[in-house]
């Protein structure tokens, strides 16, 4: 994957990553492979970047965030932002599970709380975590979340929740990116939105849902301020359509990972995980497409078969 890195003067190579390292006592199917999974992403794969954005990586009840900060530093990660653990009075069992690990100078950080989530969500202190990163004479404005999830349900009315509080975390997440990335610079915002932009050519989940909307196109719409924002999909831009993050199946349509994903959603094909850009590209920086992709993390000799549930987003920016 290092094919056409030499021949930029200065590159910023991005990962954004749901790694599926849950809290201890908590497991899909007969393991999650926590510590055999963790240590395979420390050797194998961490030093092909710059930035990288983890989601589900949290500390609560845990040693793993700490062993990972530490390895990341003997790498030349030096600068690190993370959500903050909750206080015993902020109704939150866990942390928000968002770490981001920079080589380059993170020059500014916050975290907003998201207001609303529900069922298991709601015992993670969900929210956006927002760093300004610092590579040569380029600002990077960079947002990091993992947003509130779908889960199996027969009844109508909680599907609906379910959106409704995504609906409710994108315009807290466009509040926040307005007050924050007021400068100049590059603007992204990275991570596991939970919304399948793949949804379109799916059969309806409820059939009574008359009013049924694409979540995808009114996400969008939110995030871009009801279009006052350009706003680019990255991954969809460089596929021609929104490639599948979760649940990926070959061209017969079989599971392409199956021992960390649930049975019931091991061939779903959703597109939930996203690389946005924001406004203007600062000027002079460009998106080398060429190491723009899907990263499976596929594994061999491993009782795994993928590093997490979810395959890894990367981009390249350049100039």
């Amino acid at each position: 994957m290092e094919k056409a890195i030499a021949k930029h003067r200065f590159s910023l190579k991005v990962l954004t990553l749901n790694i599926f390292l849950r809290p201890p006592f908590v497991k899909t199917n007969s393991s999650d492979h926590k510590n055999p999974r963790l240590n395979y992403f420390i050797q194998n794969c961490m030093q092909s970047y710059d930035l990288i954005c983890l989601q589900e990586m949290f500390a609560s009840f845990s040693s793993r965030k700490e062993k990972l900060k530490k390895a990341a530093r003997e790498m030349g990660f030096f600068y690190m932002a993370e959500s903050p653990n909750p206080g015993w009075l902020e109704g939150s069992l866990v942390d928000g599970g968002l770490l981001v690990l920079s080589k380059y100078p993170i020059v500014q950080t916050d975290f907003e709380t998201y207001s609303d989530s529900m069922d298991t969500d709601s015992l993670s202190q969900k929210g956006c975590l927002y760093t300004q990163v610092s590579v040569d004479t380029k600002t990077f404005h960079v947002f990091s979340t993992h947003m509130q999830a779908s889960y199996s349900t027969s009844n109508f009315q909680k599907y609906r929740s379910y959106r409704n509080v995504r609906r409710t975390q994108l315009q807290e997440i466009r509040r926040f990116m307005d007050h924050k990335a007021s400068e100049k610079g590059t603007v992204l915002l990275l991570g596991d939105l939970n919304i399948d932009a793949r949804a379109e050519s799916k059969p309806r989940v409820f059939s009574e849902d008359i009013d049924y909307q694409d979540e995808y196109a009114e996400s969008m719409s939110i995030l871009s301020g009801e279009g006052r924002v350009k706003l680019r999909d990255i991954m969809r831009e460089r596929y021609g359509e929104s490639p599948s993050t979760y649940g990926r199946v070959d061209e017969k349509g079989q599971p392409l990972e199956r021992v960390l994903t649930a049975p019931r959603v091991q061939n779903s094909d959703e597109s939930i995980d996203y690389v946005l850009l924001f406004g203007e590209i600062e000027e002079g920086t460009q998106i080398d497409f060429e190491q723009t992709e899907v990263v499976p993390f596929y594994v061999e000799n491993q009782p795994f078969t993928q590093m997490s549930d979810h395959a890894g987003l990367q981009a390249l920016f350049y100039w």
